[in-house]
């Protein structure tokens, strides 16, 4: 009995002892390996780095509406206007129309690209979902397209099928990308 008391005191000094290195050595080892270690990166592998400048990058997310003349047209002219010196990069266009039953949107989006030359792009939209007295077209395309400035800068156009009897029915837009310098 008396052999296992002195064996319990024993274990139970090396229990306490372990303990206080287990919280004190950390930090020791610590910083005797923080001064040994040095990292030190060589010229053929420079550090990388991004610009401070902020108009290095800059994101744009606009969005806008319109409404059918009796002509059948919803145009949204100047619907972002690029900075001079920039160029924006289109990256996702989507929206939705609610127009009369049976109708169909076909979107166009104008923007003058690279060499000056005015780019019209054509967006289909998804089928037509019943909503309320008409229906719904929505679309989203995902893109890479590069605008510079003009007069027009981006703008966007919505043409239906058939002329438009609703006067409500209308047209919701996003475009969304960045600014690169040109």
């Amino acid at each position: 009995m008396r052999l296992l008391k002195q064996a319990m005191a024993v274990l139970g000094t090396v229990v306490v002892i372990a303990v206080i290195a287990a919280l004190v050595t950390p930090k020791t080892a610590h910083a005797v390996i923080a001064t040994a270690v040095q990292v030190v990166n060589m010229p053929s592998q420079p550090v990388p780095t991004l610009s401070t400048d902020i108009n290095a990058f800059t994101i744009f997310d606009v969005t806008g509406s319109c409404t059918f003349t009796n002509f059948g047209a919803c145009p949204i002219p100047n619907l972002y206007t690029i900075p001079a010196s920039k160029v924006a990069v289109i990256e996702r266009i989507s929206g939705f129309c609610n127009m009369d039953a049976g109708q169909l949107a076909l979107i166009s989006v104008i923007y003058d690209g690279t060499a000056g030359i005015t780019n019209t792009m054509y967006l289909v939209p998804g089928p037509p979902v019943p909503f309320g007295p008409g229906v719904e077209n929505s679309f989203a395309q995902n893109l890479t397209a590069y605008a510079l400035p003009s007069v027009e800068n981006i703008t966007v156009t919505f043409n239906a099928n058939q002329g438009q009897t609703r006067p409500s029915s209308g047209c919701y837009v996003g475009v969304a990308g960045h600014l690169v310098n040109q």
